[in-house]
């Protein structure tokens, strides 16, 4: 109610300030922002719309900054009452104690809210001196005084500042010679939660630790801030980096997540062959694999074997190696994957314990069953699970679930192949695993559209949409995208699939991604279908099929099964002769020519107006 109090408030003044303003769709963002970082308080929104009548409402959003300097500011009419706000807050902090005033200055480090817990190992000491502040009895007498507030988490008790609060203790303790002390005790305490997070996200109680990691995001992403432009200290970012890979991947922070790796590689410390740089690239090949940046991430993943080899760090030799693995597996370089997953392998169990080997298993595994050696796949990927059930290493385990599901749908045992990928979806919910659930949501839609239930498939696939859209991760999107387009073109939901197909198909084109550009002219096959153009649905199958032969080293009897359900329906409307001839027409395609065959027929029929083809190929 505050909110919706707040925001009428504003609306009221800002009349009067601009006659004419209103809130409209294009700026509601903005006000409902504004309101919130003035934390609803009466007297700032007041402030704050008064300057309406001398600025654009995006200038204002950006001088909330600095919002003592813009609400102190004024014409001759508003100066008195534009002073108020800053004096309340000065009153308040005169009436405090000196332990008080010390402590709501030390916590202004914090951002986002804070444990007590991480308020009496940053906030108790300066200089030596632990009896310097209770923090405790400190926190509680400034929530008495209104000045601090309890507020709601994922894990335990926090508190938090309301940010006009935090603006002002924080320019006091900027103005302290306290200032750099404190902001580097914050990076050290939030430095140490990632990296335990970091060992135990693979383990039981993974949800928990990421429910920790995220009450405390907005904190870690101030102290890697404050890592990058410390000179002194220049491998903090490094460790931060290493340390938060497995949360960034987990829960799709991976464009954030590159950007810092990026920062942080780019500061030589320690000579650049440190065991804090070596996991920053482990982590930078992984994020640059999520985001597509392919070769970024084989650089990566080379560098991080070099410096592992000569730092004689096996572990983190055998993820770069199975990192590049991954990279060939992507490009259908099937070959070059099992002989990139064999040496990290070979290299994990030459480790005590066997270091990452169930990793390894699980993606020989999966390029045994993707170049159709089904039995070698599920023998790797059972041995693989026994070692996760043995470490209690919950997400690994959840691969070679997922993987067994895949496995089992590509020899079409439905039965098993659901069992198991809802074993895996189970898993990665339970642990918070974002983008692996949505892996799987995805293919439970693939497996539900291959038993011809497109309700169940349309379902899955748009939560797998859903969960896309949350971690930002533009390439899955579209590859759900494509999929979902040929549930609802199958559906005859034809304006939905079309707006799916020409979404997805112009990004892979742009990336110049024929393997998923093929995946999308099957959605365009059943459009085709769907409109009774059998003639072009044959031409845009047969299309499909030469760019899948030209993706990879071998075509799947999956992607003959899918074919031939494609096929059936055509071959019965225009018969054997016609559906050869088209799609042999389809067939004799180049990728170019086949791009510039779906700008002029991607709506069938219907008439659509000439675009540029692309010509860089």
């Amino acid at each position: 109610m505050r909110e919706f109090d707040g925001l009428r408030l504003f609306l009221e003044r800002a009349e009067d300030a601009s006659p004419g303003f209103a809130l409209t769709a294009m700026n509601a963002a903005t006000v409902l922002e504004i309101c919130r970082r003035l934390d609803g308080i009466p007297l700032a929104l007041e402030l704050a719309a008064a300057w309406l009548g001398a600025l654009e409402l995006d200038d204002m959003a950006r001088g909330l900054d600095d919002r003592f300097r813009l609400l102190s500011r004024g014409g001759r009419t508003a100066q008195p009452r534009h002073k108020t706000l800053r004096s309340l807050i000065d009153w308040s902090y005169d009436l405090l104690t000196e332990p008080e005033r010390r402590l709501l200055t030390r916590l202004a480090v914090f951002t986002g809210g804070w444990t007590a817990e991480a308020a009496r190992t940053v906030c108790s000491e300066y200089g030596g001196d632990t009896c310097d502040v209770d923090v405790d009895d400190g926190i509680a007498s400034l929530v008495d005084k209104s000045l601090v507030s309890p507020s709601s988490c994922n894990v335990g008790k926090r508190y938090q500042m309301l940010e006009t609060v935090r603006e002002y203790a924080r320019e006091k303790l900027e103005e302290s010679c306290e200032y750099e002390f404190y902001f580097g005790r914050h990076r050290d305490w939030f430095l140490d939660l990632t990296e335990t997070a970091c060992r135990c996200l693979g383990g039981k109680d993974a949800a928990g630790w990421i429910a920790r990691v995220e009450d405390d995001h907005e904190n870690i992403r101030a102290a890697i801030r404050w890592s990058l432009q410390d000179a002194v200290d220049a491998d903090a970012g490094l460790r931060f980096a290493g340390a938060m890979q497995q949360f960034w991947y987990m829960r799709g922070y991976t464009g954030e997540g590159l950007s810092i790796c990026r920062q942080a590689l780019s500061i030589q410390q320690s000579g650049g062959r440190s065991l804090c740089r070596l996991r920053a690239l482990i982590a930078g090949g992984l994020m640059a694999y999520v985001q597509t940046e392919h070769a970024e991430s084989a650089r990566m993943y080379k560098e991080a074997v070099r410096i592992g080899r000569d730092l004689k760090e096996l572990y983190h030799v055998a993820v770069g190696l199975n990192g590049l693995g991954v990279l060939a597996d992507e490009q259908g370089d099937y070959a070059s994957a099992r002989r990139w997953y064999t040496r990290a392998l070979k290299c994990s169990r030459a480790q005590p314990g066997g270091g990452r080997s169930m990793t390894y298993l699980s993606n020989l595994g999966g390029v045994a069953s993707l170049t159709g050696d089904y039995e070698g796949a599920r023998q790797f990927m059972i041995e693989a699970l026994e070692l996760c059930r043995r470490s209690d290493d919950v997400r690994a385990a959840s691969f070679c679930l997922h993987g067994l599901g895949w496995t089992y749908h590509r020899e079409t045992d439905y039965v098993s192949s659901k069992l198991h990928y809802s074993d895996a979806l189970e898993v990665r919910r339970a642990a918070g695993f974002r983008m692996g659930e949505m892996e799987t949501l995805f293919e439970l839609g693939e497996l539900a559209h291959a038993e011809n239930d497109m309700a169940v498939s349309r379902g899955y696939l748009s939560q797998a949409l859903l969960i896309s859209r949350e971690v930002k991760v533009a390439r899955w999107e579209c590859i759900v995208l494509s999929r979902l387009g040929r549930v609802l073109a199958d559906c005859d939901d034809l304006a939905e699939a079309r707006r799916c197909l020409m979404q997805a198909t112009q990004f892979f084109i742009d990336a110049a991604d024929r393997e998923n550009v093929s995946a999308c002219f099957l959605g365009w096959t059943s459009h085709a279908c769907a409109i009774r153009d059998f003639e072009l649905a044959a031409r845009f199958l047969g299309a499909s099929m030469r760019m899948r032969r030209e993706c990879s080293q071998v075509v799947h009897p999956h992607d003959l099964r899918v074919w031939l359900k494609l096929e059936m329906p055509v071959r019965a409307a225009v018969g054997d002769d016609i559906w050869a001839a088209e799609r042999a027409r389809g067939e004799s395609m180049s990728f170019r020519d086949a791009l510039a065959f779906w700008e002029t027929n991607k709506f069938g029929t219907l008439p659509t107006p000439a675009r540029k083809v692309p010509t860089s190929q």
